[in-house]
Order: structure tokens, then C-alpha cells, then sequence
């Protein structure tokens, strides 16, 4: 009896620091790594990127928006989802109020193993939120103004975009100075929001109501914020995480992955460049995405607390841009 209470609550603790808290890791990881691209992607009064020469931070198959959460409203760093799945902020906010409004629930949930264990709960208690008013008569069911709300492009990444931002390379220039688009981007862009809305990644079709991102709805709009993308970033982005590169690549700035699902099956003829193999597995992926890149890819691991999930960041740094064969690479 007592070996299987302590399975249980090893089991319990393992679930308390599960798939939706490895975000934060990742997030601690990109403020080490990238402090000045970052700093560069700051925006104290959230307008939008189209009416200043601020980055962002693109955060690719971002799902709910988790990460860009964080960073908009805990680092004030302009990050933008990008993702063709509905945007869910709200719950993060209202977590964040009730801890703030029982510290000593908080305080509990900081503790790291324990079945409670809250990374939230950690940058409420360390005083991120101190900004937000957490009125004691807040019911719950309102949400405060004073939280960001990232901005959301309803898109896919995928070769398609890749394709089309290649297309306006030479007039990215011009393109950023505008207030109208090339006829070839918003032809793609039609297409593309139209694949987006009809995609269900989930299983089924999402309520548009329930959207809770600021939309980012009009081509030209869309093509100025993916052109101030100062870092792509993708954490377990799935069928998007060679796009992620691809997409780095031709926009000639950094990116940041953690791999997870193959997909074997959709992308049949991807194959590891030094023994031909078929990328079907985790580990032939990792191979095969290395090899994409080989003059700027840098590997680290982030510290999760199972054996099992997929932990392996594959990224660049600003400095490795500078290499004569990416630069070649570039359209």
C-alpha cells in the first residue's frame, strides 16, 4: 500500500508540471538568449508595428498563446502569435488575479514538485503583476484592462508563406513605408486566411467569437508586421517547425525551435542528408533539421522534469546571420 500511495503522488507531481507549464521554460530560455533582440522587440504602449519601427517577436503555432502572453505582459516584449487555431488569453488573466488575491494559495503553488506546483504563480509571487489591479471585488469573471493582448495572425506557416514572403523581398523597403500591398501578397493572403479559417488542427471549427487575440486582419498590415520580425521562435510548433527555419531564413533573422511531433506521413520525402534515412522518428528530425542549416544551428536543452518530452532547442543567434553562406541562402 505504501509503494503505490508514493507511485500516486510521484504520478500526481509529474502531471502538476505538465505540457502547458514547459512554456515557461522556454520562455526563460529566450530571455537569456536574446536579451537585446528582445529589448529591440519592447512596446511600452502595445500599438500596433505597422505605426513605428519597433520588432516583434514572431511565436510560430503558438496554440492558445501562452508564451506570447508572457512575454507581452510579463518582459513587455511585443511578441505575436502566429497560428491559424483561435487565441485563449482570458484564463491566463483570471488565474493571475486569484493568485493575487489569495497569496497565500500563491505562495503554495510556487513550491516546485509538489502536485500544486504553479509556474504562474512563481512571477505573481516574484511581483510581474504587480501593475494589474486586482480589485477584491472582482468577481472572477472580468478580466482587467490593464493585462496586453497579444496580437494574432491567423495563418499558417507553412511553405506557402515562406514562398510569398520570398516574392516581396526586393520590395520589402517600399512595402514597409506603404499604406498599400503588392497585388501577388494579397492574393496569397485571401487564400491564406481562407485555409486558416477552414483548417481544424483541434478536431473541429472554433467559434470565431471566441477569439480573445487582437486580430491582425488587413494584407498590408499582415506583410509590415512579418517584415519587423526581429526572431522566430516555435515551441513543439508541429507541422510548422521546418517552416520556422525556412521562414528565419528568408526573412534573415534569428529562430528559436523545440521540435516535438514528426509527421512522417506528411512530409514523406524528408530525408536525413548523411545516411538517407526517412525522418519518421524524433530523433532522425533533430538529424534532419541540423543539417538545414548547418553554419548557424546551435542545440541546447531545456530542463523538464520528464524523461520523455521532447526538450531539444535547435536555434541561432543574431551573429550567426552574419555568415557569407546565409547570407548566400538569402533570396
Amino acid at each position: 500500500m505504501a509503494n503505490s500511495s508514493a507511485g500516486s503522488e510521484k504520478s500526481r507531481s509529474t502531471r502538476a508540471y505538465s505540457r502547458k507549464n514547459y512554456v515557461y521554460k522556454f520562455r526563460d530560455f529566450l530571455l537569456k538568449t536574446y536579451p537585446d533582440i528582445l529589448q529591440s522587440c519592447s512596446d511600452d504602449n502595445q500599438v500596433h508595428v505597422s505605426s513605428n519601427d519597433n520588432g516583434v517577436l514572431l511565436d510560430v503555432a503558438g496554440g492558445k498563446g501562452t508564451l506570447s502572453w508572457l512575454l507581452n505582459n510579463c518582459d513587455n516584449v511585443n511578441s505575436v502569435v502566429a497560428d491559424p487555431r483561435i487565441c485563449k488569453f482570458d484564463r491566463l488573466g483570471k488565474s493571475v488575479l486569484y493568485l493575487k488575491q489569495n497569496p497565500d494559495v500563491a505562495s503554495d503553488r510556487t513550491r516546485e514538485g509538489k502536485p500544486t506546483y504553479q509556474p504562474l504563480a512563481t512571477l505573481v509571487v516574484d511581483g510581474f503583476f504587480d501593475h494589474i489591479n486586482d480589485d477584491s471585488s472582482n468577481d472572477g469573471c472580468s478580466i482587467s484592462s490593464d493585462f496586453k493582448k497579444p496580437q494574432h495572425l491567423r495563418l499558417l506557416v507553412d511553405n506557402q508563406l515562406v514562398h510569398a514572403m520570398q516574392r516581396q523581398g526586393t520590395d520589402k523597403a517600399n512595402t514597409k513605408n506603404s499604406t498599400t500591398s503588392p497585388s501577388s501578397w494579397c492574393e496569397y493572403f485571401d487564400d491564406a486566411s481562407r485555409r486558416a479559417r477552414e483548417a481544424m488542427p483541434l478536431g473541429y471549427r472554433e467559434l470565431e467569437d471566441d477569439n480573445q487575440g487582437g486580430a491582425l486582419d488587413e494584407a498590408g498590415e499582415v506583410l509590415r508586421t512579418l517584415q519587423s520580425v526581429k526572431l522566430v521562435v516555435g515551441f513543439h510548433p508541429d507541422q510548422a517547425t521546418e517552416a520556422c527555419i525556412d521562414l528565419a531564413m528568408c526573412l534573415g533573422v534569428p529562430f528559436c525551435i523545440v521540435p516535438c511531433c514528426v509527421f512522417p506521413s506528411e512530409f514523406p520525402n524528408r530525408r536525413v542528408k548523411s545516411n538517407g534515412e526517412r525522418v519518421n522518428r524524433y530523433r532522425s528530425l533533430i538529424q534532419y533539421l541540423k543539417e538545414k542549416v548547418p553554419w548557424c544551428m546551435r542545440v541546447a536543452e531545456l530542463e523538464f522534469s520528464s524523461d520523455t518530452a521532447k526538450n531539444i532547442v535547435l536555434y541561432s543567434l543574431p551573429e550567426d546571420m552574419m555568415c557569407k553562406e546565409i547570407v548566400d541562402q538569402l533570396p
